[in-house]
């Protein structure tokens, strides 16, 4: 991980999938220093060869059983079977993990491909690549 001017880079490769069904990895743990974030941006890449990858990002993390997350399912056999990139949304809330809100982003690369979410009081708008996939609405006052 390096960081400069306000910019986190965070790098890492799995060459094995996760070993359990529902694994949940939360690789850092780390806090930026901030006070108020209205959006988070990431881009993600794959290798072509790469079987399994489900890049993402966690916030609102409370502890290991309360938090919010979106993540996409960079793997070319999964862009192929659903004609696009598969973003989700989930929260886990005592430990109990929601079923997702999804959406399908067109394109099948698995390159440079640019996440980002919206937060306000009221939703968080999900975007790939510039074109917002969905809402999840929700009293999120306490958390922005």
């Amino acid at each position: 991980m390096t960081q400069s001017a306000g910019l986190v880079v965070i790098k890492g490769t799995s060459v094995t999938p996760p070993t359990e069904t529902y694994e949940v990895k939360l690789i850092s743990k780390q806090l930026l220093p901030v006070d108020h974030v209205t959006q988070l941006t990431v881009t993600m890449t794959a290798t072509p060869s790469s079987g399994y990858n489900h890049p993402g990002l966690v916030f609102n993390f409370k502890d290991n059983i309360n938090y919010e997350m979106v993540y996409v399912r960079l793997w070319t056999g999964h862009t192929s079977a659903v004609t696009g990139l598969s973003v989700q949304y989930a929260a886990v809330t005592n430990g109990v993990f929601t079923a997702p809100t999804s959406g399908v982003a067109p394109g099948t690369s698995i390159e440079n491909r640019v996440l980002k979410i919206i937060f306000s009081t009221t939703q968080r708008e999900i975007f790939m690549d510039g074109l917002s996939l969905f809402t999840v609405s929700g009293n999120f006052a306490n958390d922005v």
